[in-house]
């Protein structure tokens, strides 16, 4: 990676109709921030909305080193989005497929219960 930016996706799953709504755009800003003041060259794509087919196209089209995942998710379930906003619930595992490419380095899981998803998935770990 030596002279190139490091390259980080941002994917905040806020869906319209969650029982819990969280922030996104508090999360995408406090991450910008953070990146800015470190003074590391880097590159910041996002996912709006964070539906499981755009997360796919985006790891693959901006073949990030870091990615950022702000949502709800739990032991049984992660929350996206569809292309209208409504909640999606898909498995852990179907995210992490999502997330899986060569580049990714480091996956950050910001949400309730996100831990219990890194450690039932081995090749997150």
């Amino acid at each position: 990676m030596t002279g190139e930016a490091l390259r980080v996706l941002f994917a905040g799953s806020a869906p319209l109709d969650s029982d819990a709504p969280i922030a996104v755009d508090d999360e995408s800003s406090a991450l910008l921030t953070s990146i800015r003041a470190s003074g590391v060259s880097v590159s910041v794509s996002a996912v709006t909305p964070a539906s499981l087919d755009q997360i796919r196209l985006a790891v693959r089209r901006e073949k990030p080193h870091v990615i950022h995942f702000a949502g709800h998710g739990g032991p049984e379930l992660v929350e996206l989005e569809d292309h209208r906003g409504a909640r999606v619930h898909v498995t852990p595992i179907s995210l992490a497929e999502a997330f899986a490419d060569p580049d990714v380095a480091l996956l950050v899981l910001y949400g309730c219960d996100t831990e219990s998803i890194g450690r039932g998935v081995p090749y997150l770990c």
